[in-house]
Protein backbone atom coordinates (compact mmCIF):
# COMPACT_ATOMS: atom_id res chain seq x y z
CA UNK A 1 0.00 0.00 0.00
CA UNK A 2 0.80 3.46 -0.72
CA UNK A 3 0.88 6.14 1.86
CA UNK A 4 0.28 9.56 0.82
CA UNK A 5 -0.14 12.82 2.41
CA UNK A 6 -3.23 15.02 2.11
CA UNK A 7 -0.63 17.53 0.42
CA UNK A 8 0.51 14.93 -2.49
CA UNK A 9 -3.29 14.39 -3.15
CA UNK A 10 -3.89 18.02 -3.14
CA UNK A 11 -0.52 18.01 -5.65
CA UNK A 12 -2.46 15.17 -8.03
CA UNK A 13 -5.76 17.06 -8.08
CA UNK A 14 -6.05 20.41 -6.23
CA UNK A 15 -7.29 20.94 -2.37
CA UNK A 16 -10.60 19.02 -3.95
CA UNK A 17 -8.84 15.75 -4.96
CA UNK A 18 -7.97 15.59 -0.89
CA UNK A 19 -11.49 16.48 0.19
CA UNK A 20 -12.69 13.16 0.73
CA UNK A 21 -9.47 12.09 3.07
CA UNK A 22 -10.02 15.50 4.79
CA UNK A 23 -13.30 14.18 5.53
CA UNK A 24 -12.41 10.97 6.73
CA UNK A 25 -9.88 12.75 9.42
CA UNK A 26 -12.56 15.15 10.22
CA UNK A 27 -14.98 12.30 11.25
CA UNK A 28 -12.08 10.35 12.24
CA UNK A 29 -11.62 13.08 15.16
CA UNK A 30 -14.97 13.01 16.53
CA UNK A 31 -16.00 10.38 19.44
CA UNK A 32 -18.21 7.23 18.42
CA UNK A 33 -21.15 9.01 19.73
CA UNK A 34 -22.56 11.50 17.29
CA UNK A 35 -25.56 13.47 16.74
CA UNK A 36 -26.22 14.67 13.22
CA UNK A 37 -27.31 18.26 14.14
CA UNK A 38 -27.38 20.16 10.66
CA UNK A 39 -26.93 18.72 6.97
CA UNK A 40 -27.34 20.71 3.43
CA UNK A 41 -26.78 19.95 -0.06
CA UNK A 42 -26.54 22.71 -2.65
CA UNK A 43 -26.37 22.56 -6.73
CA UNK A 44 -25.35 25.90 -7.64
CA UNK A 45 -23.23 24.34 -11.17
CA UNK A 46 -21.88 20.70 -12.14
CA UNK A 47 -20.55 20.54 -8.45
CA UNK A 48 -22.46 19.65 -5.09
CA UNK A 49 -21.78 21.49 -2.10
CA UNK A 50 -22.59 19.41 0.73
CA UNK A 51 -22.41 20.84 4.70
CA UNK A 52 -22.45 18.22 7.70
CA UNK A 53 -22.89 19.63 11.15
CA UNK A 54 -21.80 16.77 13.72
CA UNK A 55 -22.45 17.17 17.44
CA UNK A 56 -19.76 14.89 19.64
CA UNK A 57 -21.81 13.41 22.40
CA UNK A 58 -19.15 11.31 23.64
CA UNK A 59 -16.78 11.93 26.81
CA UNK A 60 -13.89 14.70 26.48
CA UNK A 61 -11.07 13.46 24.50
CA UNK A 62 -7.58 12.30 26.24
CA UNK A 63 -5.06 14.92 26.43
CA UNK A 64 -2.51 12.83 24.75
CA UNK A 65 -5.02 11.78 21.95
CA UNK A 66 -5.60 15.79 21.21
CA UNK A 67 -2.04 16.15 21.18
CA UNK A 68 -1.46 13.14 18.94
CA UNK A 69 -4.13 14.14 16.52
CA UNK A 70 -2.42 17.90 15.75
CA UNK A 71 0.81 16.21 14.74
CA UNK A 72 -1.45 13.65 12.88
CA UNK A 73 -2.46 16.98 10.63
CA UNK A 74 0.20 18.94 10.46
CA UNK A 75 2.33 15.99 8.78
CA UNK A 76 -0.58 15.74 6.47
CA UNK A 77 -0.73 19.22 5.45
CA UNK A 78 2.83 19.52 5.23
CA UNK A 79 3.65 21.18 1.65
CA UNK A 80 -0.06 22.09 1.05
CA UNK A 81 0.40 25.55 1.33
CA UNK A 82 3.19 24.86 -1.10
CA UNK A 83 0.61 23.43 -4.05
CA UNK A 84 0.20 26.83 -6.40
CA UNK A 85 -3.69 28.24 -6.09
CA UNK A 86 -4.98 26.15 -3.59
CA UNK A 87 -5.52 27.39 0.16
CA UNK A 88 -6.01 24.84 3.15
CA UNK A 89 -9.20 25.75 5.11
CA UNK A 90 -8.50 26.90 8.31
CA UNK A 91 -10.76 27.94 10.94
CA UNK A 92 -9.32 32.04 10.00
CA UNK A 93 -10.37 31.49 6.61
CA UNK A 94 -13.94 29.82 7.66
CA UNK A 95 -14.13 33.00 9.23
CA UNK A 96 -13.18 35.48 6.66
CA UNK A 97 -15.62 33.70 4.15
CA UNK A 98 -18.55 33.14 6.47
CA UNK A 99 -20.60 35.98 5.03
CA UNK A 100 -20.04 34.61 1.57
CA UNK A 101 -20.95 31.04 1.84
CA UNK A 102 -23.78 31.97 4.33
CA UNK A 103 -25.51 34.35 1.22
CA UNK A 104 -24.30 31.27 -1.54
CA UNK A 105 -26.17 28.81 1.12
CA UNK A 106 -29.49 31.03 1.59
Amino acid sequence: MVEKRLAEYALLGGMEGAEVIMWLIMRGALSDKVNLAHKATYAPSVTNIATLVFEDTGGAPVAGDVEAYRVHIDYEMAGAKAVPGTYPFTLARSLANYRINDFLSG
